[in-house]
């Protein structure tokens, strides 16, 4: 699904339980106001990375303020598509985007899977031999 967001036109999930798609099609926006409280602190040597990226919103909201770049980070491939597309459609800034998790140490990770309601959420636990 493809609508116009404060953000540009953005490809969003085509579910209709998902928490963050019914509220950039119902307001417009998604994490609108936590953007306004780090322009403060974003300038053109600040490289902003966003864990969680998920489709975009939080970092093409910060696109806005210029940084040196962005760097979207996320876990889920099926995410990281619509993200792909949405950072390449609107971002205003050099970006890079990593289809990776984020955890306290490296190594691999299983996905459990996520709520059916907010897609953007994705839980993983470490990969073990039983994990396989």
């Amino acid at each position: 699904m493809v609508t116009e967001i404060i953000y540009g036109d953005m490809v969003l999930s085509a579910s209709a339980t998902d928490l963050i798609s019914r509220v950039l099609l119902s307001h417009g926006e998604w994490g609108y106001v936590e953007t306004q409280l780090l322009s403060h602190i974003i300038n053109p040597e600040t490289v902003a990375y966003d864990a969680g990226a998920y489709i975009g919103t939080f970092s093409l909201g910060i696109s806005a303020y210029a940084p040196n770049k962005i760097v979207a980070i996320e876990a889920n491939r099926e995410s990281c598509d619509r993200l792909r597309i949405n950072l390449n459609s609107n971002c205003q800034v050099p970006h890079a985007i990593e289809n990776v998790a984020v955890g306290s140490r490296s190594g691999k990770a299983v996905p459990l899977g996520y709520n059916s309601e907010n897609l953007g959420s994705i839980a993983f636990r470490e990969y073990d031999r039983e994990s396989r």
